[in-house]
This record gives C-alpha cells, sequence and structure tokens, in this order.
C-alpha cells in the first residue's frame, strides 16, 4: 500500500515538473518583446481594425408550433425581424429548426451569402457599406421529411437590417 502511495506521489511530482517546465519553455520561445529574430509584421499606408471593434449581433431559426420557424434573438420570436447595425457589424444567423433554410436577399448592397443552412449551422454575414438589406428564408428540400407536427400555414422568414 505504501509503495503505490509513493509511486504515485512520484507520478504527480513528476507530472506537475514537466507541465511547468513546458509552460516556462513556451512562454520564452512564443513572446515576441523577447526573441528580436520575431518582428510585427505592417503595411504601410493601411490601418486595420482590432476584430473586437465590429459587433456581432445572433439571430436565429427556431422550430414552433404555429408557423413551424421564427426568427429569435433570445428576447423576442416572430416572422419577421428588424435590426439595426453600424457598418462593419456582422450577423451571425444559426438554424435552430428543423428545416434547412436557405437566406434569400432582396434588396440592399450584395452581401456574401453561402449556401443553406441545415439545423446547427451557423452563418456569419459582414455588412460593410451602409443601406437597407432585405432578406427572407427558403425552406430547403432535402428528399427527406420529418413527421412534425404543426399549426397554420409555415411562415415565410423576413429580415430587414438596418446598416448606418
Amino acid at each position: 500500500m505504501t509503495t503505490k502511495i509513493l509511486t504515485a506521489l512520484a507520478g504527480f511530482v513528476v507530472g506537475a515538473a514537466i507541465v511547468t517546465g513546458t509552460a516556462l519553455a513556451l512562454d520564452r520561445t512564443q513572446s515576441p518583446t523577447r526573441s528580436p529574430a520575431v518582428a510585427p509584421m505592417t503595411m504601410s499606408g493601411m490601418t486595420a481594425a482590432p476584430a473586437s471593434s465590429a459587433t456581432t449581433m445572433k439571430l436565429a431559426i427556431q422550430h414552433v408550433l404555429k408557423g413551424c420557424h421564427v426568427w429569435s434573438d433570445g428576447r423576442r420570436q416572430a416572422a419577421s425581424m428588424s435590426v439595426t447595425m453600424q457598418r462593419g457589424g456582422r450577423l451571425q444567423l444559426i438554424d435552430q429548426d428543423i428545416d434547412p433554410h436557405g437566406l434569400v436577399q432582396l434588396a440592399g448592397p450584395k452581401v456574401a451569402i453561402r449556401g443553406h443552412m441545415m439545423m446547427g449551422q451557423k452563418q456569419l454575414i459582414t455588412f460593410d457599406q451602409p443601406g437597407l438589406y432585405r432578406f427572407k428564408t427558403k425552406v430547403v428540400e432535402m428528399g427527406m421529411t420529418m413527421n412534425v407536427k404543426t399549426v397554420g400555414p409555415d411562415n415565410t422568414l423576413r429580415l430587414t437590417v438596418s446598416v448606418r
């Protein structure tokens, strides 16, 4: 019994020493201020805003009993949603509905939209230009159907994004 305790204690001490030594070695090799061979890269005439300066707004497509699906921003749910963003803002969409959804741009400066979203998938859209953007979603038929009860006709989701 004593041998097992001593073996476990020795293993713990050796493991802690390895972790500490690795952490100290990584700290020394990854710090650009200590290594003169590593210099920050700059491009003259160009400035980049920090990644944290752009705000990201999140919207989900959620399954509901009446109307099948709605937009949700965490506080409210509706078939039509309007949001206001600053230029450079990002909109993260996530499909939490059982149906796959494609986003269709109806108006506004062109933005990059990547295909359709299956359940659990996200899409990030960046709004670089001011303007009024209008979208709708289209349920993408995939050939397989899930027998989930809903009441009434399915909602056509509409989204208006105002960018200042």
